[in-house]
């Protein structure tokens, strides 16, 4: 078969993978609780309060990988995966990497400079290839939520400020929100009075699953639910 009869027209109707990052308490879980036929994979303590399908608390790497090892291979009817949260499993994957190279912290690792964050990249590699089959291959839409921190950013167009970024190593951050589709920050919107002031998401892709996913998303902390704008 020639390779020009491999080309591909048009958009591909994948479900997004979406990184969601906010402040503690704004209302990621609740908001990944409310996406389609969610099953969580939590690396941290939070979900008790939520009517949510979970996994048991992730204490190591290799758990983490065998949860969505399951997703991938095992019969099931769920059509969302949530990794709450990235930045704990961030701290699970140093974990991995400093006992296989038998160091005490990750920047001990392989003699220091650093090294041990190039090194975690192996790990990292691993969870966004399974995330990608869930996706491709089992049609999951992907959620990845992570916590905030205001660093600063020099734009070299304007004067440097401080602005709102997931809570990961810098380059691990670049590698996860590279490879999704939506980077979001979830806010509370100041421009409605207190009592009703809603949480909002950037745009997101509806191209995927209409109409279960929406092109925008508002979320009311009361009841934080997908509601879907054109």
């Amino acid at each position: 078969m020639s390779k020009l009869q491999e080309i591909h027209s048009g958009r591909r109707q994948q479900p997004p993978r979406m990184l969601i990052y906010g402040l503690e308490g704004i209302g990621k879980s609740t908001l990944a609780a409310s996406a389609p036929k969610p099953i969580f994979i939590p690396t941290e303590v939070g979900l008790d309060q939520i009517e949510c399908d979970s996994f048991p608390l992730a204490h190591s790497f290799e758990d983490v990988m065998s949860y969505l090892e399951s997703l991938a291979t095992e019969a099931h009817d769920y059509q969302t995966v949530v990794i709450d949260s990235l930045d704990w499993l961030e701290r699970l994957i140093w974990d991995a990497v400093c006992k296989r190279f038998g160091a005490k912290n990750i920047e001990k690792v392989d003699g220091g400079y650093g090294k041990g964050f190039s090194h975690a990249l192996t790990e990292w590699r691993q969870v966004i290839d399974i995330l990608r089959y869930l996706r491709e291959e089992k049609g999951m839409l992907v959620l990845l939520l992570a916590h905030s921190k205001i660093e600063k950013f020099t734009d070299p167009e304007s004067t440097p400020f401080d602005r709102f970024s997931p809570r990961l190593n810098k380059q691990r951050r670049r590698y996860c929100a590279n490879g999704a589709t939506r980077s979001c920050w979830l806010r509370v919107s100041l421009a409605q009075p207190r009592a009703t002031r809603p949480v909002v998401i950037a745009s997101c892709d509806a191209s995927a699953r209409p109409p279960a996913w929406p092109r925008t998303v508002i979320v009311c902390p009361s009841s934080c639910r997908f509601h879907g704008r054109t």
